[in-house]
């Protein structure tokens, strides 16, 4: 299956997996997020001093800044892609970057694992998720539940009556889809390449799923649809009623 590595694995695929390179990968970022604790409990904010000591887009000063930043940085978002693509759903669903992070952190802190270990590991992780609808329930519900009071905390005109309900009717649509594309996962049979052109685009390509996973996929699909109409259609309804209320 792509971006599964060899069970067996190489000297170096147990390298990037040791507890010490690990270890190494987390030392520059959690000493650089210590640092600016320190600097923040100092007085030193950056709130404070960004304004006056930001640098220009284009400057020396910006390009040492993304180096720095690179260096820091770099090893372990490259470790967290290296661990995190081995998790079929990690993988398949999006978020192989917190899979890899949990699994570096993981790493880190226990024991050295050994060959037996690393192969169990790989066979757990690549191993397809069943579909369970009471799992993909638990994928979608959050969604449903958050979006409407996040936009009601940030945008204090959208929490009308009226407004709540266009948020909360976009909640339960996106929601939706989230519970479509996780029913669909398990029968995913040609996986397309994270390095190809619209590789996210490919996961809505039916022909790639099993008959079971076809009929999810052209409901996720409908979904989208649904909403960019109910976000636009009816929020072109709505925005006039919320912005007269708004007014003094």
């Amino acid at each position: 299956m792509l971006g599964d590595p060899g069970a067996n694995g190489t000297a170096a695929h147990r390298w990037l997996r040791s507890r010490t390179f690990c270890r190494l990968v987390l030392v520059p970022p959690v000493a650089s997020i210590v640092y600016g604790i320190v600097r923040t409990h100092r007085g030193e904010s950056v709130p404070s001093v960004a304004p006056h000591h930001a640098a220009p887009l284009g400057s020396n000063q910006a390009l040492v800044g993304a180096l720095v930043a690179l260096v820091v940085y770099g090893p372990l978002a490259f470790a967290c892609w290296e661990i995190g693509r081995e998790h079929t759903t990690a993988r398949r669903m999006g978020f192989l970057w917190i899979a890899g992070l949990g699994d570096v952190v993981k790493h880190a802190v226990g024991r050295e694992p050994t060959r037996a270990d690393d192969v169990a590991a790989h066979e757990e992780a690549s191993r397809a998720p069943p579909d369970n609808p009471w799992a993909a329930l638990a994928w979608a519900a959050p969604i449903a539940v958050i979006v409407p009071p996040f936009f009601a905390l940030n945008v204090p005109m959208l929490r009308a009556p009226i407004a709540l309900g266009w948020l909360t009717g976009a909640g339960v649509i996106m929601a939706s889809a989230m519970y479509f594309r996780r029913r669909a996962i398990p029968y995913l049979l040609d996986e397309p390449s994270p390095w190809a052109m619209f590789s996210g685009h490919r996961f809505l390509d039916e022909s790639r799923y099993a008959e079971p996973g076809r009929v999810f996929i052209h409901r996720l699909k409908l979904s989208g649809w649904l909403l960019v109409a109910w976000w636009l259609g009816i929020g072109i309804l709505v925005m006039p009623h919320v912005m007269r209320a708004a007014q003094p």
